[in-house]
């Protein structure tokens, strides 16, 4: 199993498993790992948090892992500058609309959103 599909076989161990009717008519229901689910947040609420919180991020170390992300992808630098890839050999900060060398940006870096699809 790849790190990708990790999230995935996690969320498979999510589902409902308890639905109950108070005396007052008010519904509730509990994920299997017992968390309160409905009404106070829909089973895909908690699936995503769930997903969210076994996400691991990636780092890339070098400048051709930084070439290869996909336009899009938003990492944060080890010098804390967070950027995202708005060409594909420009990048822009987040509050300045320059752009600046995409391969500029200081290794390592951590990537905080990769889109799907093609550079």
């Amino acid at each position: 199993m790849s790190e990708r599909d990790e999230p995935a076989a996690e969320l498979w161990k999510h589902h409902y498993e308890d639905f109950t009717m108070a005396h007052d008519g008010t519904e509730k229901s509990y994920c299997q790992c017992g968390a309160a689910v409905y009404p106070m947040k829909s089973l895909v609420q908690h699936q995503a948090e769930v997903a969210l919180a076994h996400r691991k991020p990636r780092t890339v170390t070098t400048a051709a892992e930084l070439d290869a992300l996909p336009v899009g992808s938003v990492v944060r630098s080890d010098a804390g500058t967070i950027a995202c890839k708005c060409e594909a050999t420009r990048g822009v900060v987040f509050g300045d609309d320059r752009s600046f060398p995409w391969l500029k940006l200081a290794t390592p870096a951590t990537v905080l959103h990769e889109p799907e699809g093609e550079r």
